[in-house]
């Protein structure tokens, strides 16, 4: 292949490849993602790129998340096999993540309290959701750093 754009995300381990949108001044995108993980597997011989596994049957699947959950991975992506390419968070994928967590932030503190309010990012919108007892002078609220 002389030109090729892969889809994937550099680890310290290496470089892990989950899809492929152009190959040989072909564009991709339009074909299901079943048949760009196919010819994907070109580049499975290149000790710097890694193409992630995929398993198809349900036994496959739970046999995998088994032994993902055992190594501590963060989670797994169920792709649509017949879907088209689309960029960004498209609805298309199922993401089961094995870790949870959250993007929190101290609003205000009340120094005569001991307390500040907490508030967690929501999409693109902070909630406030807390008040927590506080050891005096030892938070300060966001921005006051």
């Amino acid at each position: 292949m002389d030109d090729f754009i892969l889809d994937g995300e550099d680890f310290p381990s290496g470089y892990k490849c989950w899809d492929l949108l152009r190959a040989d001044r072909v564009d991709l995108t339009t074909y299901p993602y079943g048949e760009r993980y196919a010819i994907l597997q070109a580049f499975s011989p290149c000790p710097f790129i890694n193409v992630i596994r995929t398993w198809k049957t349900r036994e496959e699947k739970e046999r995998a998340i088994f032994e993902l959950l055992k190594r501590g991975a963060e989670g797994v992506v169920f792709k649509n096999h017949t879907a088209p390419y689309q960029p960004g968070r498209a609805g298309q994928d199922f993401k089961l993540p094995f870790r949870h967590t959250a993007t929190v932030r101290v609003r205000s503190v009340d120094m005569n309290r001991n307390t500040a309010r907490i508030e967690m990012l929501d999409g693109n919108r902070w909630l406030e959701v807390s008040g927590v007892k506080i050891d005096r002078g030892l938070v300060k609220p966001w921005g006051l750093r």
